[in-house]
């Protein structure tokens, strides 16, 4: 039987152990440089937010754009004004007072930036494809991304929630984007995905549950966690370029300007404030 190529989200969930990490001097007395964000960080913060404490729901969206991919960085000033408004949809959110993100909006904004920025057709995503991804996120942080994912009036067969907070469908979409950059699995058409990929993507899935749920049943008895096995993934350099050649240059020949409509025009897709 062909092993399981995990992704680098798992890899790092895996091997989580709760401990927290910390800054620290070194003997000048000069800080060092803050650690980098990892989906275990994130589970933490998320663990801390109360909607009605700013500080920790900014600490949140501080980490999750803190969390380095492939994909460059937003620049600075676009960051800032990008962090300051989905912290308030954030809240909104936590607090009742507005709706959360719908899956399908997320399938139709990407698709429609495909489509805007042009690209290869691959480059599309489908609703099981970010359904998929984030039922694979929500195994490793079940607190920021499994809060919220059940619906509590759903039938049998509906028991998943379309929507997701703001600070859920960010990250979704940074992990969808890495995915398309680095995964061949998820560098297909939308057509490939239903037919071939979909039912493969399902079986990994339900197998690194079982190993999530193992894990945690061995920590809650022993207090350690144990090493996984775990194979790691190949990645398609040929796609990357492609897709690095295709959206990098029309994206940072962007003005300040243009940059921030461009974000702005995504969130009004997205139905954020």
């Amino acid at each position: 039987m062909n092993r399981i190529r995990y992704s680098a989200v798992l890899i790092v969930l895996l091997f989580a152990t709760g401990t927290r990490a910390q800054n620290s001097a070194p003997a000048g007395g000069q800080p060092m440089e803050t650690p980098r964000a990892t989906p275990q960080t994130i589970e933490q913060k998320a663990t801390l937010v109360n909607p009605g404490d700013p500080d920790s729901v900014r600490a949140l969206v501080d980490e999750v754009f803190n969390l380095r991919l492939s994909f460059p960085r937003l620049p600075a000033a676009i960051q800032s004004v990008v962090k300051e408004r989905l912290m308030q949809d954030e809240i909104l959110y936590r607090q009742g007072k507005r709706p959360g993100v719908k899956e399908q909006d997320i399938v139709d904004t990407l698709n429609g930036l495909v489509d805007q920025l042009g690209g290869p057709p691959y480059l599309k995503t489908t609703f099981s494809q970010v359904r998929a991804l984030r039922m694979r996120l929500a195994l490793g942080q079940p607190v920021f991304m499994g809060t919220g994912v059940a619906r509590p009036d759903a039938g049998i067969g509906e028991s998943i929630s379309p929507a997701m907070g703001p600070m859920q469908a960010v990250y979704l979409i940074k992990w969808l984007i890495e995915e398309k950059i680095t995964e061949p699995n998820f560098q297909v058409t939308p057509g490939e995905w239903e037919a071939t990929y979909l039912a493969k993507y399902k079986a990994q899935i339900a197998e690194e549950q079982g190993i999530f749920e193992a894990m945690r049943a061995e920590m809650r008895e022993t207090g350690k966690t144990r090493v996984a096995t775990v194979t790691l993934r190949s990645i398609s350099s040929d796609k990357r370029r492609e897709i690095e050649q295709t959206f990098y240059p029309k994206i940072s020949s962007l003005s300040l300007a243009d940059g921030l409509a461009f974000i702005n025009e995504i969130f009004v897709k997205l139905r954020l404030n």
